[in-house]
């Protein structure tokens, strides 16, 4: 134990307080908590360049200094980290906090990367550098997803052998494409922070960049937060942006033109959501003949079987809705039959 103040403590030099910022609410806790039990010192640090660095423990410091002040001296243990087991123990530490919070995971993934980039060697043993994964520019390594999980996975693989890590290559991948969103300056942060899930705020991310519509800061915040209030799923975000997208692409009624039909814009608001839900299934398509491009050495009768009946069921849609289109280009009424039909389709 060392006997230090509390304005002699540097933060874990892998802590990026841009990417995530000190909690407020969870400072409080530690607060209260110092408050009512006393500080238990069992806050880590080390020894580096004649400064002490805290390995973790940055909310229970921000509360004590909240309290007594930055004069305050407390017993911090002292462990002779490595800066490798320095990352360890940050990443470590904040796995257990982060659940799907998005600040905490991007933190992880933007510092493993960084770290890697900085040491080949060590990045040699997560992953295979000179794949197609891995991209060099210049004298630096470009570390990419798969590396990143790897090293990832294995700082967190002792915790709970039965449960396993929770990282995988989908998180990873997730975070690296917000975090190119922030740069981009396509995606606000604070409207992240909105959201009520890391799958929720990178689905955001991917709505607001195909829409091609710039949101504003505030502007991302409000449809967050109705993404919250209306506690949607994380399939129903791309959906709900394109929407307000339509709506913020559209030319504004002037106030001597007559208020359109609600029902109207109900109905393209619909139209909306189900070319949508087509091109989902287009997208699907393709992937299953991806699929299809890596098993085609493998006889699967009941497999072909199955893609037959699918286009066969495809082709019934197509006549069904070519028929109700051209009722709605002259006008018609929509026929019982026609009704009937739509009703059938599954």
């Amino acid at each position: 134990m060392m006997k230090v103040k509390v304005k002699e403590v540097r933060p874990n030099p892998h802590r990026d307080f841009k990417i995530n910022p000190i909690n407020e609410d969870r400072v409080e806790k530690f607060m209260e908590s110092i408050k009512d039990n006393g500080f238990w010192e069992n806050i880590v640090g080390r020894e580096s360049d004649g400064e002490i660095q805290l390995a973790y423990g940055h909310h229970r410091l921000s509360a004590l200094k909240r309290l007594y002040g930055e004069d305050y001296e407390f017993d911090l243990r002292i462990i002779n980290f490595s800066d490798e087991q320095m990352l360890h123990v940050m990443i470590d530490e904040n796995d257990d906090y982060s659940g799907n919070i998005s600040d905490v995971i991007d933190e992880a993934v933007s510092v493993a990367k960084i770290f890697l980039e900085e040491n080949i060697e060590i990045a040699k043993e997560y992953g295979d550098i000179d794949s197609r994964h891995e991209r060099v520019s210049g004298n630096t390594l470009n570390i990419g997803e798969r590396t990143i999980t790897h090293f990832l996975q294995q700082v967190s693989k002792g915790k709970d052998l039965k449960k396993g890590s929770s990282w995988n290559l989908s998180k990873v991948k997730r975070s690296l494409q917000r975090m190119s969103a922030y740069d981009d300056n396509i995606l606000s942060k604070e409207a992240v922070r909105e959201l009520p899930s890391e799958t929720h705020a990178s689905e955001f991310a991917q709505a607001l960049k195909s829409s091609k519509t710039k949101f504003t800061p505030k502007e991302q915040k409000q449809l967050a937060n109705e993404i919250s209030t209306k506690e949607m799923g994380k399939r129903d975000v791309r959906s709900f942006v394109e929407v307000k997208a339509f709506e913020k692409k559209a030319p504004k009624q002037k106030s001597t033109e007559p208020k359109k039909d609600s029902r109207i814009v109900k109905f393209e608001h619909k139209i909306l959501l189900v070319t949508h839900e087509i091109s989902q299934v287009t997208n699907l398509v393709v992937k299953l003949t991806t699929l299809h491009e890596e098993i085609k050495n493998i006889n699967t009768k009941k497999g072909i079987w199955n893609v037959e009946s699918m286009l066969a069921g495809i082709g019934k849609h197509m006549r069904v809705m070519n028929r109700f289109v051209e009722s709605l280009r002259n006008d018609n009424e929509i026929s019982e039959e026609q009704y009937n039909n739509f009703k059938q389709l599954k």
